[in-house]
């Protein structure tokens, strides 16, 4: 895999902020795509663990006087682009809002909500706690917490202690931006088992 850093944090909350780093920060999404699409070879498949929540009717309609949809044209081209050549772009649905954030909800991508297990490892769902208002939306759902994932804690005796979403209290490591990859490898998978 080949990972890009398009933005100081999941979130485009703070759009003046972002644009200090260069380009519409919801533009540097698109920018990143194209630069993988030039890879030799290319993806395969392509997960994006962010978005835009500010999808409130205040910030609907200040897009839509501006021409902007809350995702960047430039990132809606490369996404369309990658349906065409046969290349999922998975994306983490969010949590932060009550509403599948762009650019998960844009048609064109794989929609990835998350949940949790309880004990007796029935289901719940998990972010949003009261679910998403725009539900029909999410394509698919995996595991959002309690994950395990190469991380580690040192310990007094230099010894390091594997960690885990649960027992991280600052930072927890959850949500819907740890889901989208299980889905993205799932694809990976596939494609690798059946390239023929």
């Amino acid at each position: 895999g080949v990972p890009y850093r398009v933005s100081n944090g999941p979130l485009f909350r703070h759009i003046l902020r972002e644009q200090k780093l260069g380009a519409d920060p919801t533009a540097r999404i698109g920018m990143a795509i194209e630069h993988a699409l030039t890879l030799n070879p290319r993806p395969r498949v392509i997960t994006i663990s962010m978005g835009n929540p500010d999808l409130t009717p205040f910030f609907l309609i200040l897009y839509g006087l501006n021409g902007w949809t809350g995702i960047s044209r430039r990132t809606t081209k490369a996404i369309d682009r990658c349906y065409r050549l046969g290349i999922p772009v998975v994306c983490a649905a969010g949590q932060v809002v009550r509403a599948v954030v762009l650019p998960a909800l844009m048609q064109r991508t794989i929609a990835v909500g998350g949940y949790g297990l309880r004990n007796d490892l029935s289901t719940k769902l998990h972010y949003p706690r009261g679910g998403y208002t725009n539900a029909p939306f999410v394509d698919t759902w995996a595991l959002a917490e309690n994950i395990n994932r190469a991380a580690g804690t040192r310990m007094p005796d230099g010894r390091i202690k594997a960690t885990h979403a649960e027992n991280e209290v600052d930072n927890e490591p959850s949500g819907t931006s740890y889901a989208a990859p299980f889905v993205a490898g799932a694809y990976a998978l596939w494609f690798e088992a059946f390239r023929d």
